[in-house]
């Protein structure tokens, strides 16, 4: 965070597939959490051009912190899709939710809200929204449908290196 906080990680962009992204921190969170992921891509996806190991890492606190909130038996939904210029990759819990009150703080370091008694430093949140940053990227909360919360990263889409398709 204090790398984040003082402009020292800086992003080495490369063209990704995020549908790759999505996969391998699925996969880093699979190997700790008994939690389903479910994941659907919507349509084609156009590449982007981010630093992956940095998104990746947004998208593995994202799934952290959705299975800690998650009740047992209950699946993580994680969807992709292509958005006015925008790849939008949302991250769903079907948890207790946020409270209103809480939902301006989440992203402070260190905060914690009143769901304290879950594990963790409240940094998770922080971190991923400087990563996303860092990245020309949003990351944004809303409440699910239900119950839960959505907290989706917004990456800025771009064309395909000449040559190259996107799929």
């Amino acid at each position: 965070l204090s790398r984040l906080e003082s402009g020292a990680a800086t992003p080495a962009a490369e063209w990704v597939d995020v549908r790759d992204l999505i996969d391998a921190a699925v996969t880093d969170v699979g190997a700790s959490s008994p939690v389903p992921v479910n994941v659907r891509h919507e349509g084609r996806l156009p590449l982007v051009r981010l630093d992956a190991a940095q998104v990746q890492r947004v998208l593995v606190n994202l799934l952290d912190n959705a299975a800690k909130f998650s009740p047992p038996g209950e699946g993580v939904e994680v969807t992709a899709a292509a958005r006015a210029g925008r790849v939008d990759v949302s991250v769903t819990d079907h948890g207790p939710g946020i409270p209103e009150a809480d939902r301006a703080h989440v992203f402070r370091p260190f905060y914690r809200g009143r769901n304290g008694h879950v594990p963790g430093s409240g940094l998770g949140l922080a971190i991923a929204q400087g990563l996303a940053a860092a990245n020309g990227a949003t990351l944004t909360l809303e409440p699910a449908n239900g119950s839960g919360t959505t907290l989706t990263i917004s990456i800025p889409a771009a064309p395909p290196p000449e040559g190259q398709a996107f799929g």
